[in-house]
């Protein structure tokens, strides 16, 4: 772990372990081991060197050093570690930590790269190669382990940033440091080095110098599963668009400032009634504006041309995706067995099955149709009725309307005026409701009605 420990305290830049503070524990470990004795990780004093190099490189953020570099970094009270040789020559059996002149990339060593970049170091790699030679205490090693997970961050942060692989994977070196950079802040330039190495290493990027001025492209991979294919003519037409659209864009700019200047100059000018001056600033601004029409022109020309470049990108992978789908249909179709012929002999046998069921439905209900003959419904229509005729007869009363108007009359005089004559008729209407059939009921209401006038009168 890059932080095992008990961390107390911070010096020179990295945190100590309690070690620090015990001066014969320190002393223990700052002695070197016993001769002939090959010690392995696993031993104490081992394993607090190989904890502490991998701890105070994170905290420093130094992927890569020296033996040297290891001694002054570890110093306590004026004495050097006297066991950093074993320790590290135990890292870099066991893989740990691998020496910066062994990377490769693209199968080319550094020798061989560097007789063909003679002209001109193009890389911190290649800066830091060419410092000389190097003795044993001078070899730089790496910090493999951490160097492929900043390696692997510095690709996946690119990878995010990809809309067309065909213009977004190539860029100029200046823009791999600057991507670098700004992914993996606050490194040593031997960090980037090695980060660069590991990434050419895994083949995550390439390189190239083209032009006379040897000016490097990389490249980086189309996906974070296949390895970079090498640097084209169009790559290399590509990234030319993009630098000369780049360099446009930044004169446009320029000649904007300029323009507004000797505007503001020739302003000045005709303030203080310079009218010869102001006019030939104002000549100058209304030339540069012609050459901004220009440029702008050319711009516009540029940019359709690289937007069609990416147009086409996106067509080609339209089309992959067209292939991919027709393909997956028709081993779905054949896997299912869905054919035309299937699918018409179905719907021919279904239509069947559905027209034999509409005669079977109606075969079942002629069936249960009974022919009735309508003469004999008449008949016992017409007998119905007349035994209805003779149930309403049998129940009606037969009431003499002279001896009903009687019975009014009397029930009126008794009457002393007290009480409401109102309520009286409607008792009586009432109970002639009650006694007379419903045939007569018309004839007592017209009657009483006769009977009220008298009684008001």
């Amino acid at each position: 772990s890059l932080t095992s420990g008990n961390m107390v305290s911070k010096r020179s830049g990295f945190t100590h372990p309690p070690e620090w503070s015990d001066e014969e524990r320190m002393y223990y470990l700052l002695a070197p081991f016993p001769p002939n004795v090959q010690p392995s990780l696993s031993d104490p004093k081992m394993a607090f060197w190989r904890s502490l190099i991998l701890s105070s490189s994170f905290d420093l953020q130094e992927w890569v050093f020296t033996e040297r570099e290891l001694s002054d970094r570890f110093r306590w009270k004026g004495i050097e570690p006297k066991s950093l040789s074993l320790v590290i020559n135990a890292l870099e059996k066991s893989r740990e930590i691998q020496r910066l002149c062994n990377y490769q990339g693209e199968g080319i060593g550094w020798a061989e790269w560097g007789m063909n970049l003679l002209s001109r170091p193009v890389s911190w790699a290649w800066r830091r190669y060419v410092s000389g030679g190097q003795d044993h205490e001078e070899v730089e090693f790496v910090l493999v382990s951490m160097i492929k997970e900043l390696a692997d961050r510095v690709y996946s942060e690119h990878y995010k940033q990809i809309e067309h692989v065909t213009t977004d994977c190539v860029m100029s070196y200046s823009q791999f440091e600057e991507h670098c950079k700004r992914v993996v802040s606050g490194a040593s330039l031997k960090s980037y080095c090695a980060l660069e190495l590991q990434l050419l290493e895994d083949r995550k990027i390439c390189r190239t110098v083209t032009g006379e001025n040897g000016e490097v492209i990389i490249k980086f991979a189309a996906s974070k599963n296949e390895k970079v294919n090498p640097i084209s003519e169009m790559d290399i037409g590509i990234l030319s668009i993009k630098n000369i659209i780049s360099s446009l864009n930044e004169r446009l700019c320029q000649k904007c400032i300029k323009i507004k200047s000797l505007k503001q100059r020739s302003l000045q000018y005709l303030l203080n009634k310079q009218k010869k001056e102001a006019l030939h600033y104002l000549k100058m601004a209304k030339s540069i504006e012609e050459q901004m029409i220009n440029l702008r022109k050319q711009l516009d020309n540029l940019e359709s041309i690289y937007n069609q470049i990416q147009m086409a990108e996106t067509n080609a992978k339209v089309m992959k995706a067209y292939e991919n789908g027709c393909t997956a249909l028709k081993l779905l179709r054949s896997k299912q067995g869905i054919t035309l012929e299937r699918v018409e002999d179905v719907m021919d046998e279904m239509n069947e099955l559905m027209d034999e069921g509409e005669k079977v439905s109606e075969t079942i209900a002629n069936d249960m149709n009974v022919e009735i003959d309508d003469e004999e419904l008449m008949k016992e229509l017409d007998i119905l009725i007349k035994e209805d005729e003779k149930d309403i007869g049998a129940g009606m009363i037969d009431i003499n309307e002279d001896e009903l108007i009687k019975e009014l009359d009397a029930l009126t005089i008794e009457d002393d005026g007290k009480g409401d004559n109102n309520a009286l008729k409607r008792m009586t209407n009432s109970k002639l409701h009650q006694d007379e059939p419903q045939h007569h009921v018309s004839k007592s209401r017209e009657k009483t009605k006769t009977t009220d006038k008298v009684v008001l009168s």
